[in-house]
């Protein structure tokens, strides 16, 4: 999962371009990594498992962490709500099975980060 605002893996799966200097500023500081240094380790490993990358909107990583503290009573940080709004978009693209189990790590608390 990859935020909008920062996107070097999915650019590049996606066969387009992608520099450092693209990165706009993201609430989900965990996932802001525009320069990975394995990108190449990345894009194979995705590329022979049949994996996915989801770009989420910072209204979407939003919008989850706020759900999430309303519905279960979690204040996650925006990284891991970013985890959600993925998940939401791998669903509708069909990447699950009906009733298939999926874990979702939540790593870190809400104030962990400026809330926005």
């Amino acid at each position: 999962i990859q935020s909008n605002s920062v996107m070097p893996i999915s650019s590049a799966l996606a066969g387009k371009e992608w520099s450092p200097e693209s990165t706009r500023a993201t609430s989900a500081a965990g996932i802001a990594v525009a320069a990975p240094p394995r990108l190449d380790r990345i894009l194979s490993i995705l590329n022979s498992t049949g994996g996915k990358v989801a770009n989420v909107s910072e209204n979407q990583i939003l919008y989850w962490q706020h759900l999430l503290a309303e519905k279960e009573g979690l204040f996650v940080e925006p990284t891991s709500a970013a985890a959600f709004a993925g998940l939401e978009i791998l669903n509708e693209q069909g990447m699950f099975k009906p009733n298939e189990t999926v874990l979702l790590p939540i790593t870190g608390f809400g104030l962990k980060e400026p809330l926005h």
